[in-house]
């Protein structure tokens, strides 16, 4: 959790050793996904995917069918290259309460609550494996696993009246480093905005490696960690795109990147 600054730095650090602030655009997907449904809305457009959780009826509970409908709308044509950014918010004014109490009741059976746990962990995975970076657009409050779902994003960026589990503010929360940036509430669409723009200037595949060279080396040594960083900077300078870095830095131009 303490890490998640680290994690946003480490996600773009490679990339800007060898980009330039300029891409060429891509055909853009513009659509609404028919993914959407009473629990979840899928939103894209100009690459950006809006994932928004809408069952207000239970604070945006994360019950088993609405974890189910978040893992296939984060998974969905993940890998086409016109995908460069995942936003995840919420309507109302609570994020997410956690997972639905109901469906954790003791006549609900041990295996259902087994199965519960297990797609929870499988929906933090998808978002550690996305290949794009997956920002956490955070208008209200966010408890238990509802926490464990902000925390687990890229980019974690809050309105300042959020409170987070215990609970505590979102101005401690950032102290911790546990989100990204705390603004106010009328500011957040503006700053999520930026972010994705700041996204879109880099190459969709040197982010990628970013993010994957961040969880794999996480729980190595220090000497495992440097060894594989030095294996994904040699990948990442034989790349297509890290190529076109090192072209552009040199010949004083603007970068054309394939994000290969």
């Amino acid at each position: 959790m303490y890490g998640k600054n680290y994690l946003t730095l480490k996600t773009y650090s490679i990339g800007k050793i060898l980009q330039t602030s300029f891409c060429r655009p891509h055909p853009i997907l513009s659509q609404q996904c028919n993914l959407s449904n009473h629990h979840v809305t899928v939103k894209e457009e100009n690459g950006t995917r809006e994932i928004t959780l809408k069952d207000e009826k239970t604070k945006n509970s994360l019950s088993l069918e609405m974890m189910k409908n978040l893992i296939e709308a984060i998974n969905m044509d993940k890998n086409n290259i016109s995908l460069r950014a995942i936003v995840l918010t919420a309507v109302g004014n609570v994020f997410s309460a956690g997972h639905n109490l109901k469906e954790l009741q003791r006549s609900s059976g041990i295996e259902n609550h087994k199965l519960i746990f297990n797609t929870a962990t499988e929906l933090m995975r998808s978002i550690i494996e996305s290949p794009v970076p997956v920002i956490a657009k955070v208008n209200g409050f966010a408890a238990a696993a509802g926490c464990q779902l902000v925390a687990t994003c890229d980019v974690i960026t809050t309105a300042d009246f959020l409170l987070l589990g215990e609970p505590i503010s979102a101005r401690e929360a950032y102290e911790y480093g546990l989100v990204t940036k705390v603004v106010s509430a009328e500011q957040l669409d503006t700053e999520i905005n930026k972010i994705i723009e700041n996204i879109k200037y880099k190459s969709r595949s040197v982010v990628a490696l970013g993010k994957q060279f961040y969880y794999r080396q996480v729980d190595q040594s220090l000497l495992q960690a440097y060894k594989l960083g030095e294996e994904i900077m040699v990948n990442n300078i034989n790349t297509n795109d890290g190529q076109e870095g090192i072209r552009s830095f040199v010949e004083k131009q603007k970068a054309s990147w394939t994000h290969e």
